[in-house]
Protein backbone atom coordinates (compact mmCIF):
# COMPACT_ATOMS: atom_id res chain seq x y z
CA UNK A 1 0.00 0.00 0.00
CA UNK A 2 1.78 3.18 -1.09
CA UNK A 3 -1.10 5.84 -0.30
CA UNK A 4 -3.17 6.16 2.36
CA UNK A 5 -5.66 7.43 -0.15
CA UNK A 6 -5.74 3.57 -2.07
CA UNK A 7 -8.16 2.51 0.68
CA UNK A 8 -10.06 5.75 1.71
CA UNK A 9 -13.04 3.62 0.03
CA UNK A 10 -14.26 0.66 0.39
CA UNK A 11 -17.33 -1.27 1.21
CA UNK A 12 -19.94 1.14 1.46
CA UNK A 13 -17.38 3.61 3.84
CA UNK A 14 -15.39 6.52 2.89
CA UNK A 15 -12.65 8.13 4.94
CA UNK A 16 -12.21 11.64 4.37
CA UNK A 17 -8.16 12.81 5.54
CA UNK A 18 -7.44 15.73 7.20
CA UNK A 19 -4.85 17.26 9.90
CA UNK A 20 -3.73 20.73 11.46
CA UNK A 21 -1.63 21.44 8.55
CA UNK A 22 -4.20 20.68 5.97
CA UNK A 23 -6.99 23.25 7.26
CA UNK A 24 -4.39 25.70 7.41
CA UNK A 25 -2.93 26.73 3.48
CA UNK A 26 -0.81 29.53 4.90
CA UNK A 27 0.90 26.64 7.32
CA UNK A 28 0.59 23.59 5.03
CA UNK A 29 2.69 25.76 2.66
CA UNK A 30 5.71 25.99 5.49
CA UNK A 31 5.34 22.16 6.40
CA UNK A 32 8.49 21.13 5.16
CA UNK A 33 10.43 24.12 6.57
CA UNK A 34 8.79 23.06 9.83
CA UNK A 35 9.62 19.28 9.40
CA UNK A 36 13.55 20.31 8.98
CA UNK A 37 13.44 21.94 12.41
CA UNK A 38 11.55 18.92 14.51
CA UNK A 39 14.73 17.44 12.64
CA UNK A 40 17.40 20.09 13.71
CA UNK A 41 15.84 19.11 17.01
CA UNK A 42 15.82 15.37 17.38
CA UNK A 43 17.44 13.69 14.30
CA UNK A 44 16.65 12.46 10.80
CA UNK A 45 15.59 9.35 11.65
CA UNK A 46 12.92 10.44 14.43
CA UNK A 47 10.80 12.99 12.60
CA UNK A 48 8.16 11.45 10.38
CA UNK A 49 5.29 13.26 8.52
CA UNK A 50 4.65 9.73 6.44
CA UNK A 51 1.21 9.31 6.50
CA UNK A 52 1.10 5.95 6.76
CA UNK A 53 2.93 5.98 9.68
CA UNK A 54 0.78 8.83 10.88
CA UNK A 55 -2.10 6.21 10.92
CA UNK A 56 -1.21 4.18 13.45
CA UNK A 57 -0.95 7.23 16.08
CA UNK A 58 -4.64 8.31 15.12
CA UNK A 59 -6.28 5.23 16.11
CA UNK A 60 -6.86 3.88 19.53
CA UNK A 61 -8.59 1.80 21.75
CA UNK A 62 -11.80 4.36 22.14
CA UNK A 63 -15.60 2.92 22.03
CA UNK A 64 -16.33 4.39 18.40
CA UNK A 65 -14.62 1.50 17.33
CA UNK A 66 -16.13 -1.48 18.95
CA UNK A 67 -19.26 -1.39 16.75
CA UNK A 68 -20.67 -3.25 14.01
CA UNK A 69 -20.16 -2.94 10.56
CA UNK A 70 -21.69 0.41 10.27
CA UNK A 71 -21.31 2.22 6.89
CA UNK A 72 -20.88 6.02 5.68
CA UNK A 73 -18.62 8.68 5.56
CA UNK A 74 -15.78 9.35 8.52
CA UNK A 75 -13.64 11.96 9.25
CA UNK A 76 -10.02 10.73 9.90
CA UNK A 77 -7.53 13.22 11.50
CA UNK A 78 -3.97 12.47 11.18
CA UNK A 79 -1.24 14.13 12.97
CA UNK A 80 1.46 16.06 10.67
CA UNK A 81 4.42 14.87 12.38
CA UNK A 82 5.63 12.50 14.86
CA UNK A 83 8.87 13.00 16.87
CA UNK A 84 10.93 10.85 19.30
CA UNK A 85 12.38 13.22 21.84
CA UNK A 86 15.38 11.29 23.62
CA UNK A 87 15.46 14.09 26.56
CA UNK A 88 13.28 16.69 28.55
CA UNK A 89 15.86 19.13 26.70
CA UNK A 90 14.74 17.96 23.23
CA UNK A 91 11.00 18.39 24.43
CA UNK A 92 11.41 21.94 25.42
CA UNK A 93 12.58 22.94 21.52
CA UNK A 94 9.87 20.90 20.77
CA UNK A 95 7.29 22.67 22.54
CA UNK A 96 9.17 26.12 21.88
CA UNK A 97 8.01 25.35 18.45
CA UNK A 98 5.24 24.61 18.68
CA UNK A 99 4.53 28.14 20.89
CA UNK A 100 5.69 29.99 17.84
CA UNK A 101 3.68 27.99 15.17
CA UNK A 102 0.42 27.94 16.96
CA UNK A 103 0.31 24.01 16.28
CA UNK A 104 -0.97 21.04 18.56
CA UNK A 105 1.07 19.33 20.40
CA UNK A 106 -0.49 15.74 21.55
CA UNK A 107 1.95 13.54 24.06
CA UNK A 108 2.09 10.04 23.33
CA UNK A 109 3.23 6.78 24.77
CA UNK A 110 1.81 3.32 24.61
CA UNK A 111 -1.45 4.57 23.05
CA UNK A 112 -3.94 2.09 24.97
CA UNK A 113 -5.38 4.82 26.71
CA UNK A 114 -7.79 8.19 26.10
CA UNK A 115 -6.66 11.24 25.20
CA UNK A 116 -3.77 10.28 23.22
CA UNK A 117 -5.37 11.03 19.78
CA UNK A 118 -4.06 13.94 17.69
CA UNK A 119 -8.22 15.66 17.69
CA UNK A 120 -7.04 18.06 15.53
CA UNK A 121 -3.70 17.20 14.32
CA UNK A 122 -0.13 18.94 15.12
CA UNK A 123 3.12 17.31 16.36
CA UNK A 124 2.68 14.07 18.42
CA UNK A 125 5.66 13.84 20.77
CA UNK A 126 6.25 9.60 21.47
CA UNK A 127 7.82 9.59 24.38
CA UNK A 128 8.83 6.21 24.27
CA UNK A 129 12.50 6.22 23.78
CA UNK A 130 12.35 8.30 26.73
CA UNK A 131 12.54 4.81 28.67
CA UNK A 132 15.37 5.04 30.76
CA UNK A 133 15.54 3.72 34.50
CA UNK A 134 17.82 7.07 36.00
CA UNK A 135 17.86 5.73 40.01
CA UNK A 136 16.46 2.98 42.26
CA UNK A 137 16.80 4.27 45.62
CA UNK A 138 17.15 1.07 47.85
CA UNK A 139 17.11 3.10 50.92
CA UNK A 140 13.94 5.19 50.08
CA UNK A 141 12.86 2.47 47.98
CA UNK A 142 12.04 4.96 45.49
CA UNK A 143 12.39 3.99 41.48
CA UNK A 144 12.89 7.58 39.57
CA UNK A 145 12.33 6.52 35.46
CA UNK A 146 11.60 8.42 32.58
CA UNK A 147 8.11 8.31 31.71
CA UNK A 148 8.11 6.93 28.20
CA UNK A 149 8.88 3.02 29.88
CA UNK A 150 6.56 0.20 29.36
CA UNK A 151 5.38 -0.39 32.55
CA UNK A 152 6.07 -4.53 32.43
CA UNK A 153 9.76 -3.43 31.50
CA UNK A 154 9.85 -1.28 34.52
CA UNK A 155 8.05 -4.05 36.95
CA UNK A 156 10.38 -6.86 35.18
CA UNK A 157 14.19 -5.03 36.34
CA UNK A 158 12.50 -4.35 39.75
CA UNK A 159 11.36 -7.85 40.27
CA UNK A 160 14.99 -8.78 39.31
CA UNK A 161 16.05 -6.72 41.96
CA UNK A 162 13.53 -7.93 44.13
CA UNK A 163 11.21 -5.15 44.79
CA UNK A 164 7.74 -4.32 43.21
CA UNK A 165 6.12 -0.87 41.94
CA UNK A 166 2.80 -2.73 42.70
CA UNK A 167 0.74 -1.16 39.90
CA UNK A 168 -0.36 -3.91 37.48
CA UNK A 169 -3.22 -2.67 35.44
CA UNK A 170 -4.89 -4.60 32.38
CA UNK A 171 -2.91 -2.89 29.98
CA UNK A 172 0.56 -4.21 32.01
CA UNK A 173 1.93 -5.26 28.81
CA UNK A 174 1.15 -2.32 26.08
CA UNK A 175 0.97 0.68 28.51
CA UNK A 176 3.81 3.35 29.59
CA UNK A 177 3.68 5.13 32.63
CA UNK A 178 3.53 8.36 31.40
CA UNK A 179 -0.39 7.35 30.36
CA UNK A 180 -0.92 6.36 33.47
CA UNK A 181 -0.27 9.23 34.90
CA UNK A 182 -2.22 11.39 32.82
CA UNK A 183 -5.41 9.49 33.38
CA UNK A 184 -4.70 8.83 36.82
CA UNK A 185 -4.63 5.30 36.41
CA UNK A 186 -5.34 2.16 38.74
CA UNK A 187 -3.37 -1.59 38.85
CA UNK A 188 -5.08 -4.63 40.09
CA UNK A 189 -3.45 -4.19 43.53
CA UNK A 190 -4.60 -0.79 44.07
CA UNK A 191 -6.60 -1.55 47.03
CA UNK A 192 -3.95 -1.45 49.10
CA UNK A 193 -0.99 0.47 47.54
CA UNK A 194 -3.21 2.58 46.22
CA UNK A 195 -3.81 4.23 42.07
CA UNK A 196 -1.10 5.91 40.33
CA UNK A 197 -1.68 9.06 41.87
CA UNK A 198 -0.62 8.00 45.56
CA UNK A 199 2.76 5.82 44.00
CA UNK A 200 4.21 9.18 42.54
CA UNK A 201 6.25 11.53 45.07
CA UNK A 202 7.72 14.14 42.27
CA UNK A 203 7.42 14.68 38.56
CA UNK A 204 9.77 16.63 36.11
CA UNK A 205 7.12 18.43 33.77
CA UNK A 206 7.97 20.81 30.81
CA UNK A 207 5.35 23.18 30.31
CA UNK A 208 3.20 24.38 27.79
CA UNK A 209 5.91 27.65 27.29
CA UNK A 210 9.13 25.23 27.22
CA UNK A 211 10.03 26.07 30.80
CA UNK A 212 10.56 22.82 33.03
CA UNK A 213 9.04 22.38 36.50
CA UNK A 214 10.48 20.00 38.87
CA UNK A 215 8.22 19.18 41.98
CA UNK A 216 9.80 17.93 45.40
CA UNK A 217 10.15 13.85 45.44
CA UNK A 218 9.32 13.37 49.07
CA UNK A 219 6.11 11.77 50.65
CA UNK A 220 4.60 14.71 51.78
CA UNK A 221 5.00 18.40 52.27
CA UNK A 222 3.35 21.76 53.43
CA UNK A 223 4.68 24.12 51.21
CA UNK A 224 1.15 25.06 49.59
CA UNK A 225 -0.82 22.94 47.33
CA UNK A 226 1.02 20.23 45.45
CA UNK A 227 1.66 21.07 42.27
CA UNK A 228 2.70 17.42 41.23
CA UNK A 229 -1.76 16.55 41.13
CA UNK A 230 -2.06 19.62 38.40
CA UNK A 231 -0.47 17.19 36.04
CA UNK A 232 -1.71 13.82 37.32
CA UNK A 233 -4.56 13.27 35.44
CA UNK A 234 -3.79 16.23 33.55
CA UNK A 235 -4.09 14.39 30.00
CA UNK A 236 -1.33 15.54 28.67
CA UNK A 237 -3.18 19.26 28.64
CA UNK A 238 -1.20 20.90 31.20
CA UNK A 239 2.60 20.10 30.06
CA UNK A 240 4.43 16.47 29.23
CA UNK A 241 5.59 14.83 32.15
CA UNK A 242 9.18 13.86 31.30
CA UNK A 243 10.42 11.72 34.66
CA UNK A 244 8.78 10.23 37.92
CA UNK A 245 9.95 9.47 41.12
CA UNK A 246 7.78 6.60 42.52
CA UNK A 247 7.11 4.62 45.65
CA UNK A 248 8.45 0.88 45.59
CA UNK A 249 8.22 -2.19 47.61
CA UNK A 250 10.56 -5.44 48.09
CA UNK A 251 8.42 -8.47 47.06
CA UNK A 252 6.45 -9.39 49.83
CA UNK A 253 6.88 -12.73 51.80
CA UNK A 254 3.79 -14.02 51.06
CA UNK A 255 0.92 -13.64 48.78
CA UNK A 256 -2.05 -14.87 48.97
CA UNK A 257 -5.75 -15.12 46.78
CA UNK A 258 -9.18 -16.52 48.19
CA UNK A 259 -12.38 -17.22 46.50
CA UNK A 260 -16.23 -16.53 47.93
CA UNK A 261 -19.40 -17.01 46.08
CA UNK A 262 -22.26 -14.75 47.74
CA UNK A 263 -25.96 -15.42 47.11
CA UNK A 264 -26.48 -12.20 46.26
CA UNK A 265 -24.53 -8.76 45.31
CA UNK A 266 -26.32 -7.20 48.76
CA UNK A 267 -24.33 -9.86 50.81
CA UNK A 268 -21.46 -9.70 48.86
CA UNK A 269 -21.32 -5.15 48.49
CA UNK A 270 -21.43 -5.65 53.04
CA UNK A 271 -19.06 -8.14 53.21
CA UNK A 272 -16.65 -5.98 51.40
CA UNK A 273 -17.43 -2.51 53.09
CA UNK A 274 -16.90 -4.71 56.63
CA UNK A 275 -13.70 -6.35 55.18
CA UNK A 276 -12.41 -2.64 54.50
CA UNK A 277 -13.88 -1.06 57.12
CA UNK A 278 -12.16 -3.46 59.86
CA UNK A 279 -8.87 -2.43 58.02
CA UNK A 280 -7.98 -5.77 56.85
CA UNK A 281 -5.84 -4.06 53.87
CA UNK A 282 -6.66 -6.75 50.83
CA UNK A 283 -3.98 -5.91 48.20
CA UNK A 284 -6.79 -7.20 45.68
CA UNK A 285 -10.33 -7.54 45.95
CA UNK A 286 -12.95 -7.80 42.83
CA UNK A 287 -16.28 -8.62 43.64
CA UNK A 288 -18.44 -9.74 40.22
CA UNK A 289 -21.95 -8.70 39.70
CA UNK A 290 -24.71 -11.59 38.93
CA UNK A 291 -24.68 -11.00 35.23
CA UNK A 292 -21.03 -10.96 34.82
CA UNK A 293 -20.21 -13.99 37.49
CA UNK A 294 -22.51 -16.03 35.17
CA UNK A 295 -21.41 -14.71 31.85
CA UNK A 296 -19.69 -17.01 29.52
CA UNK A 297 -16.49 -15.26 29.19
CA UNK A 298 -15.73 -15.09 32.96
CA UNK A 299 -16.64 -19.04 33.34
CA UNK A 300 -14.52 -19.99 30.69
CA UNK A 301 -11.63 -17.50 31.22
CA UNK A 302 -11.48 -17.08 35.05
CA UNK A 303 -12.54 -19.55 37.42
CA UNK A 304 -11.83 -24.11 36.72
CA UNK A 305 -14.72 -26.03 35.46
CA UNK A 306 -15.59 -27.10 38.76
CA UNK A 307 -16.74 -23.60 39.95
CA UNK A 308 -17.95 -22.51 36.47
CA UNK A 309 -20.91 -25.17 37.28
CA UNK A 310 -20.93 -24.13 40.64
CA UNK A 311 -21.99 -20.76 39.24
CA UNK A 312 -24.39 -22.18 36.48
CA UNK A 313 -26.40 -23.99 39.15
CA UNK A 314 -26.42 -21.03 41.72
CA UNK A 315 -28.54 -18.41 39.77
CA UNK A 316 -28.22 -14.56 40.82
CA UNK A 317 -24.54 -15.68 42.74
CA UNK A 318 -21.66 -13.34 42.87
CA UNK A 319 -18.42 -14.37 43.06
CA UNK A 320 -15.49 -12.36 45.25
CA UNK A 321 -11.51 -12.82 44.72
CA UNK A 322 -9.84 -10.58 46.99
CA UNK A 323 -5.96 -11.13 48.11
CA UNK A 324 -3.88 -10.34 50.74
CA UNK A 325 -0.11 -9.72 50.76
CA UNK A 326 2.77 -8.80 53.49
CA UNK A 327 4.94 -10.91 56.09
CA UNK A 328 3.05 -14.11 56.65
CA UNK A 329 2.32 -14.09 60.26
CA UNK A 330 -0.25 -10.86 59.07
CA UNK A 331 -1.86 -12.02 55.97
CA UNK A 332 -2.91 -15.55 57.74
CA UNK A 333 -4.09 -13.45 60.63
CA UNK A 334 -5.90 -11.14 57.81
CA UNK A 335 -7.19 -13.73 55.59
CA UNK A 336 -8.95 -15.74 58.90
CA UNK A 337 -10.88 -12.45 59.75
CA UNK A 338 -12.17 -11.78 56.19
CA UNK A 339 -13.09 -15.44 55.58
CA UNK A 340 -15.42 -15.00 59.09
CA UNK A 341 -16.83 -12.13 57.80
CA UNK A 342 -18.05 -13.61 54.19
CA UNK A 343 -19.14 -16.33 55.93
CA UNK A 344 -21.19 -14.09 58.35
CA UNK A 345 -22.45 -12.85 55.18
CA UNK A 346 -23.49 -16.46 53.72
CA UNK A 347 -20.87 -17.03 51.24
CA UNK A 348 -19.36 -20.28 50.56
CA UNK A 349 -15.58 -20.24 50.41
CA UNK A 350 -14.57 -21.76 47.27
CA UNK A 351 -10.51 -21.93 49.12
CA UNK A 352 -7.09 -20.52 47.19
CA UNK A 353 -6.26 -22.83 44.78
CA UNK A 354 -9.56 -21.11 43.23
CA UNK A 355 -8.23 -17.75 43.90
CA UNK A 356 -5.10 -18.70 42.64
CA UNK A 357 -6.41 -19.92 39.64
CA UNK A 358 -8.25 -15.85 39.08
CA UNK A 359 -5.00 -14.60 39.76
CA UNK A 360 -3.47 -16.55 37.07
CA UNK A 361 -5.82 -15.95 34.61
CA UNK A 362 -7.08 -12.56 35.72
CA UNK A 363 -5.19 -11.00 32.11
CA UNK A 364 -7.16 -14.03 29.58
CA UNK A 365 -10.27 -11.55 28.92
CA UNK A 366 -8.08 -8.68 28.25
CA UNK A 367 -5.59 -10.79 25.94
CA UNK A 368 -7.97 -13.55 24.72
CA UNK A 369 -6.70 -16.41 22.81
CA UNK A 370 -8.19 -17.82 19.77
CA UNK A 371 -11.98 -20.13 20.31
CA UNK A 372 -12.64 -17.69 24.00
CA UNK A 373 -16.01 -16.48 24.34
CA UNK A 374 -16.10 -12.22 23.81
CA UNK A 375 -17.93 -10.31 26.38
CA UNK A 376 -20.63 -9.88 24.42
CA UNK A 377 -21.24 -13.84 22.23
CA UNK A 378 -24.18 -14.55 25.00
CA UNK A 379 -25.86 -11.39 24.13
CA UNK A 380 -25.76 -10.90 20.80
CA UNK A 381 -23.66 -12.25 17.33
CA UNK A 382 -20.51 -10.32 16.31
CA UNK A 383 -21.92 -8.98 12.90
CA UNK A 384 -24.56 -6.39 14.32
CA UNK A 385 -24.10 -3.26 14.74
CA UNK A 386 -23.52 -2.46 18.50
CA UNK A 387 -22.08 -0.30 20.38
CA UNK A 388 -19.67 -0.67 24.24
CA UNK A 389 -18.12 1.04 26.46
CA UNK A 390 -16.62 0.70 29.98
CA UNK A 391 -18.19 4.00 32.00
CA UNK A 392 -16.43 3.17 35.42
CA UNK A 393 -17.60 5.68 38.42
CA UNK A 394 -16.69 6.13 41.80
CA UNK A 395 -18.89 6.54 44.59
CA UNK A 396 -19.64 5.79 48.76
CA UNK A 397 -20.25 2.58 49.93
CA UNK A 398 -23.79 3.97 51.09
CA UNK A 399 -24.88 4.27 47.42
CA UNK A 400 -23.04 1.41 45.63
CA UNK A 401 -26.15 -0.63 45.65
CA UNK A 402 -28.42 1.99 44.53
CA UNK A 403 -26.37 3.24 41.66
CA UNK A 404 -25.95 -0.11 40.25
CA UNK A 405 -29.57 -0.63 40.36
CA UNK A 406 -30.63 2.53 39.20
CA UNK A 407 -28.13 2.60 36.15
CA UNK A 408 -29.23 -1.15 34.66
CA UNK A 409 -33.32 0.33 34.99
CA UNK A 410 -32.74 3.77 33.09
CA UNK A 411 -30.87 1.92 30.39
CA UNK A 412 -32.99 -0.49 30.14
CA UNK A 413 -36.04 2.32 29.73
CA UNK A 414 -34.52 3.76 26.18
CA UNK A 415 -32.88 0.43 25.27
CA UNK A 416 -34.37 -2.66 25.25
CA UNK A 417 -31.57 -4.49 23.96
CA UNK A 418 -28.68 -3.44 25.85
CA UNK A 419 -27.01 -5.22 28.74
CA UNK A 420 -25.49 -3.54 31.90
CA UNK A 421 -23.07 -5.11 34.12
CA UNK A 422 -19.55 -5.76 35.39
CA UNK A 423 -17.45 -5.70 38.67
CA UNK A 424 -16.14 -3.47 41.76
CA UNK A 425 -12.64 -3.59 41.62
CA UNK A 426 -10.94 -0.94 43.56
CA UNK A 427 -11.92 -0.28 47.46
CA UNK A 428 -11.93 2.26 50.23
CA UNK A 429 -12.53 2.57 53.49
CA UNK A 430 -15.52 5.05 52.32
CA UNK A 431 -16.84 3.65 49.05
CA UNK A 432 -15.75 2.24 46.34
CA UNK A 433 -15.77 1.67 42.34
CA UNK A 434 -17.57 -0.28 39.66
CA UNK A 435 -16.48 -1.21 36.02
CA UNK A 436 -19.35 -1.53 34.28
CA UNK A 437 -19.39 -2.94 30.69
CA UNK A 438 -22.43 -1.67 28.56
CA UNK A 439 -23.38 -2.93 25.19
CA UNK A 440 -26.39 -1.90 23.41
CA UNK A 441 -26.76 -3.76 20.49
CA UNK A 442 -30.16 -4.17 17.50
CA UNK A 443 -29.21 -0.50 15.81
CA UNK A 444 -29.94 0.42 12.85
CA UNK A 445 -26.79 0.33 10.32
CA UNK A 446 -25.76 4.02 10.87
CA UNK A 447 -22.54 5.99 12.30
CA UNK A 448 -24.91 8.43 13.60
CA UNK A 449 -27.23 6.04 15.22
CA UNK A 450 -23.94 4.67 16.62
CA UNK A 451 -22.51 8.01 18.02
CA UNK A 452 -25.89 8.56 19.81
CA UNK A 453 -26.32 5.31 21.37
CA UNK A 454 -22.82 5.54 22.78
CA UNK A 455 -23.74 8.61 24.42
CA UNK A 456 -26.91 8.01 25.31
CA UNK A 457 -26.20 5.23 27.31
CA UNK A 458 -22.62 6.63 28.79
CA UNK A 459 -24.72 9.84 29.95
CA UNK A 460 -27.13 7.79 31.53
CA UNK A 461 -24.12 5.49 33.64
CA UNK A 462 -22.34 8.55 34.56
CA UNK A 463 -25.21 10.91 35.46
CA UNK A 464 -26.22 8.20 38.07
CA UNK A 465 -23.30 8.23 39.74
CA UNK A 466 -23.29 12.37 40.32
CA UNK A 467 -26.80 11.96 40.84
CA UNK A 468 -25.54 10.36 44.59
CA UNK A 469 -22.38 12.01 44.45
CA UNK A 470 -20.45 10.04 42.58
CA UNK A 471 -17.08 10.47 40.32
CA UNK A 472 -17.76 9.43 36.91
CA UNK A 473 -14.69 8.13 35.98
CA UNK A 474 -12.33 6.42 38.15
CA UNK A 475 -9.09 5.52 36.54
CA UNK A 476 -9.34 5.45 32.99
CA UNK A 477 -9.13 8.84 32.09
CA UNK A 478 -11.55 11.66 30.81
CA UNK A 479 -10.03 11.95 27.41
CA UNK A 480 -12.15 13.67 24.71
CA UNK A 481 -15.42 11.76 24.70
CA UNK A 482 -16.45 12.35 28.42
CA UNK A 483 -15.23 15.94 28.11
CA UNK A 484 -18.80 16.99 27.94
CA UNK A 485 -19.34 15.68 31.76
CA UNK A 486 -16.38 18.13 32.91
CA UNK A 487 -18.39 20.94 33.97
CA UNK A 488 -21.08 18.79 35.47
CA UNK A 489 -19.04 17.11 37.69
CA UNK A 490 -17.54 20.17 38.97
CA UNK A 491 -19.97 22.54 38.84
CA UNK A 492 -19.24 26.13 37.30
CA UNK A 493 -16.70 27.44 39.71
CA UNK A 494 -15.01 24.22 40.02
CA UNK A 495 -14.69 24.01 36.31
CA UNK A 496 -14.05 27.59 35.62
CA UNK A 497 -11.03 26.86 38.08
CA UNK A 498 -9.28 24.68 36.21
CA UNK A 499 -10.41 26.61 32.81
CA UNK A 500 -7.98 29.36 34.54
CA UNK A 501 -5.77 26.99 34.84
CA UNK A 502 -5.25 25.95 32.12
CA UNK A 503 -5.72 29.25 30.21
CA UNK A 504 -2.49 30.78 32.65
CA UNK A 505 -0.55 27.54 31.77
CA UNK A 506 -1.16 27.07 28.23
CA UNK A 507 -2.36 30.34 26.78
CA UNK A 508 -1.49 29.59 22.78
CA UNK A 509 -3.40 26.16 23.43
CA UNK A 510 -1.57 23.65 22.03
CA UNK A 511 -1.24 21.49 24.76
CA UNK A 512 -3.68 18.15 23.88
CA UNK A 513 -6.67 20.92 22.58
CA UNK A 514 -10.14 19.27 23.54
CA UNK A 515 -9.13 17.02 26.21
CA UNK A 516 -10.69 17.22 29.36
CA UNK A 517 -13.44 19.30 27.83
CA UNK A 518 -11.01 22.29 27.52
CA UNK A 519 -11.23 24.40 24.27
CA UNK A 520 -10.67 23.22 20.78
CA UNK A 521 -8.19 24.78 18.31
Amino acid sequence: MSSLRECIQKDGMTLKVTSYLRERPSLYARRNHILAELIDIVGKDDAIDNEIELLAYSVHSIPLRKTGVARGEYLLVLGDYVVFPETTEEIQKIVRLANRYKIPIIPYAGGSGVGCRPVFGGIIVDMKKMNRILEIDEISQVVTVETGIYICELEEELNRRGYEMKHLPASFFCACLGGFIANRSAGRLSTKYGKIEDMVLGLKVVLPNGEVLKTPAVPGHAVGPDLKHLFIGSGGTLGIVTEATLKIYPIPEKRIFRSFLFPNLVEGLEAMREIMQSDLQPCLARLYDPIETSSEYFRFSLVPKEVSDKIERKKGCCYLVIGFDGPSRIVELYEKIAIEICLKHKAEDLGNEVGEYWWNHSLDDYYPGLNRPTRYSQFFSEDVPYVYDVFDYCVLHRYSLKTWEEAQKELKKIYKNSVFYGHFSHWYRNGTMMYPMVFVWGLQDDPKELALAYEVAGSIVMRTAMKYGGAFQHHHGVGTLLGRFMAEQWGLSGYQTLLAIKKALDPNNIMNPGVLGFEAM
